[in-house]
């Protein structure tokens, strides 16, 4: 499987080397999944940010006494915000996983391309060649 870190650095080569094999295969859709898993994943790490500076401030006003319910409302929201992200990250994870998985492996830059099996070249046989009645 083709790693997304080496997709990202250079995509029109990557495609274009795929290409040679199939060419109906596009990164465009695998592209677009990675940045919306990290997207998703920033505004969580957002959220989660928020919620431990709220869940600070909760515990000062538990100790002064202070009422809290509409905090822990809020700390209600912010915790399913983020419960709905994390599921929809599983979701896109899993689809771009399947992606990656159906992309073929690149092909070796020093081999020949022809749209015809005629031209390819034999560089090696081993044994002979049986012959059928």
């Amino acid at each position: 499987m083709l790693d997304i870190k080496e997709i990202r650095k250079d995509p029109q080569t990557i495609e274009s080397r795929l290409k040679t094999k199939s060419s109906e295969i596009s990164l465009s859709p695998i592209l677009s999944l990675d940045e919306q898993i990290r997207a998703l994943k920033t505004e969580v790490e957002d959220l989660k940010s928020k919620r431990n500076t709220a869940s600070k401030e909760i515990g000062l006003k538990k100790q002064k006494g202070e009422d809290i319910s509409s905090s822990m409302q809020d700390m209600g929201a912010l915790s399913d915000a983020i419960a709905k992200r994390d599921q929809e990250i599983v979701r896109l994870d899993a689809a771009l996983h399947d992606a990656l998985a159906r992309l073929p492996n690149l092909p070796m830059e020093d081999i020949p391309v022809s749209p015809s099996p005629k031209d390819n070249v034999c560089i090696k046989t081993f044994g002979e060649k049986p012959t059928f009645s």
